[in-house]
This record gives C-alpha cells, structure tokens and sequence, in this order.
C-alpha cells in the first residue's frame, strides 16, 4: 500500500511539474508580444483609423519610468489586423499625415498583419510635435492606416 501511494505522489507531482511548465512557456509568450509594462507607465490608448486600407485594433503608448535609463517609447499593437499585403509597409511617427515622406522617425516595417506585438523607441520622438502613428507603403506612397495621439 505504501509502494501504491508513493508512486501516486511521484506520477501526481510529476504531471503538475509539466503542467506548470507549459503553462510558464505560455506565458512567456505572451509577454514576448506585449510587453512587460512593470516599467513603463501608460500614455494613451487609442484605435486605428482606416485610410486606404482597412485596419483594426488599438495601439498604446507607454513611456518608460526609470529614473536615470534612456527614455524609451514603447507602441503596443493589441488585436491588430490590416486587410492588404504587410510587405513594405513602414510604422512611422508623424507630424502631418498630408507629408508622410518628411519629418517622420521610423519604427520599423510592420511586423505582421495581424496579431500583438511592439515597437521599442529610445530618444528619437518628440511626442508633442509627431501627432500621428502612421502605416505607410514606402513603395506605393499609401497611408494604410493610422492612430492620433492627444496631447
């Protein structure tokens, strides 16, 4: 009997450990795509507009709170999707929508058309003159889709 309930316990223990340890890789993943914000405190949230493309989600904007640290802008696209092509497509900072080629800071090429995921942006944005967050085609000179922040 004593055989029986050690060997219970060895096969229960075991199978909470690897429970566990998917549940752990799960939610590494997550925090992969969205972001730690222990750091970071919470500028605005706002939608996606459509331009010439249908878009959807919300992108928010975090700035980083550590004292001492490079400031640091962080863009979380949450529930995004974008109906068309994502090759070529360029996150970009903004003053004006109507001149998306000058005075922009580029984040990076759109990492997918749909899902989570964040930019990361140290020291290049002046928030309070770049008012808009801007999907553009590079190639084809296309606003996709865009967020205006409200400061």
């Amino acid at each position: 009997m004593k055989n029986a309930i050690y060997y219970f316990s060895i096969v229960a223990l075991t199978i909470f450990t690897l429970s566990c340890k998917k549940e752990s890789q799960k939610l590494g993943n997550v925090n992969e795509s969205l972001a730690d914000t222990l750091n970071y405190f919470r500028y605005q949230e706002q939608t996606l507009i459509n331009d010439l493309k249908t878009t959807s989600g919300t992108i928010t904007l975090f700035g980083n709170k550590n004292v001492g640290t490079p400031d640091t802008l962080m863009f979380v696209f949450r529930n995004f999707n974008l109906n068309a092509d994502a090759e070529n497509v360029d996150v970009r900072s903004v003053q004006d929508l109507s001149t998306p080629t000058s005075n922009f800071v580029s984040l990076g090429n759109l990492k997918g058309k749909s899902g989570n995921f964040l930019y990361k942006k140290v020291n290049s944005i002046d928030l309070y003159s770049a008012g808009y967050l801007l999907l553009f085609n590079s190639n084809t000179n296309e606003k996709y889709g865009h967020v205006q922040w409200s400061f």
